[in-house]
């Protein structure tokens, strides 16, 4: 992975705090929203901008890094998405 380990984090974190935030507040949308036939890479930018991080990404990781960098990363996290 290209993406710094201290940049991995700082995403992995805001992200699983939304999908978190998600499942607490709005689960039965949240859940179709997952089930309507998006793929996990829609889901995982979708949750990356949800996060607020659009600005972060493209101020510090748009600098040096591409698309498929990022998407990289998002993969990774999606392993620790739950739907609990």
């Amino acid at each position: 992975m290209k993406i710094k380990s201290e940049h991995y984090q700082y995403m992995k974190n805001a992200i699983i705090e939304k999908h978190k935030f998600m499942l607490e507040n709005h689960k039965t949308d949240y859940i179709k929203y997952r089930n309507a036939g998006h793929s996990k890479e829609r889901i995982l930018w979708d949750l990356l901008h949800a996060s607020g991080l659009t600005p972060w990404v493209c101020s510090m990781l748009y600098l040096d890094k591409k698309d498929s960098h990022i998407e990289t990363a998002l993969k990774s996290i999606w392993q620790d998405i739950r739907m609990d």
